[in-house]
C-alpha cells in the first residue's frame, strides 16, 4: 500500500500569544492496512507542535475531521515530520517523524523513521 496525499491543508492554531497563531501543513494519506488513516503534521512557524498538541488535536478534529464523521483518537495515526527541527530530531535519535500516540488524557511521542503501512 503506498502513502499517497489524499488531502492537505494548512491550519492556524492558538498559542499563549494571541496575536502569534501556530501554524502547521497537514496531509492525510490513504488509510493503513489496519483501517487507520495515517496524518503528516509539518510545523510552519517557531512553535514547537509539541507544546500545542492539544490544541492543535483540537483544531484538526473541528476544522477537518468533524466534517467527515471521523474521530482522530478512534481512526487515525498522526505524525509530526521532524524535517527542520534540530532539536527535535537530536532529542528522538535523528528520526525522520514523531508518532503521536493518544492514550486517555496524555499525548505520548515515539519516534519513527518510517509511516507505518
Amino acid at each position: 500500500m503506498s502513502n499517497n496525499i489524499i488531502y492537505q491543508r494548512d491550519l492556524l492554531y492558538p498559542t499563549d500569544n494571541i496575536i502569534e497563531p501556530g501554524s502547521i501543513h497537514m496531509e492525510m494519506l490513504n488509510p493503513d492496512k489496519k483501517g487507520k488513516i495515517p496524518v503528516i503534521i509539518e510545523n510552519r512557524t517557531s512553535h514547537s507542535p509539541i507544546d500545542y498538541m492539544e490544541r492543535i488535536i483540537k483544531t484538526l478534529q473541528s476544522e477537518v475531521f468533524d466534517r467527515i464523521n471521523i474521530r482522530i483518537v478512534e481512526n487515525v495515526h498522526l505524525y509530526i515530520s521532524l524535517k527542520g527541527s534540530k532539536d527535535l530530531k537530536k532529542k528522538y535519535d535523528n528520526k525522520k517523524f514523531l508518532r503521536v500516540v493518544l492514550k486517555e488524557n496524555q499525548v505520548e511521542y515515539k519516534g519513527k523513521d518510517e509511516i507505518d503501512e
